[in-house]
């Protein structure tokens, strides 16, 4: 089980944390869940997973609003491997990874190809429901670009 936050949604289709420091604040713990539930009602529309070596996963982030990912990691020659997914709801992936030991993800947006983002330490998802795929060790190509950053 991840620890989790409240998110809402704003008119502009924004994914905002309910809370201030929800990288702390997350948790898994049914008590403080119910509790959110109840203080922020229908504010609370879904949960938020911190991601990064806290949390033991990473994500691409496929878009498909303004560039298709799929096409553009294809085009670029970018392996993704098969893993765990959710389907967001701008009909994009979310493909969760296991954090690689050692190394820094960082969040990024069409780094290594346009419409691919990255999420990993100090960001979130929002957790739509995943299906039953293993989670499998990251793309080496993302490894490799972010293994500059060491951890702290």
């Amino acid at each position: 089980m991840y620890r989790l936050f409240p998110v809402t949604i704003t008119p502009d289709g924004k994914k905002l944390p309910l809370i201030r420091g929800w990288k702390e604040e997350a948790t898994t713990d049914q008590n403080k869940i119910n509790e959110w539930r109840q203080s922020f009602g229908q504010s609370f529309m879904y949960f938020g997973i911190p991601t990064g070596q806290e949390s033991g996963i990473v994500v691409i982030d496929i878009d498909v609003k303004t560039a298709n990912g799929f096409e553009s990691a294809k085009r670029k020659g970018l392996y993704l491997p098969p893993t765990m997914t959710q389907r967001t709801l701008s009909g994009g992936w979310h493909l969760i990874y296991k954090a690689p030991k050692n190394i820094k993800v960082r969040n990024t947006v069409s780094k290594y190809a346009e419409g691919l983002d990255t999420r990993g330490d100090g960001g979130y998802i929002v957790y739509y429901g995943f299906d039953n795929t293993p989670i499998a060790d990251p793309p080496e190509w993302l490894i490799q670009g972010e293994s500059q950053v060491p951890t702290e």
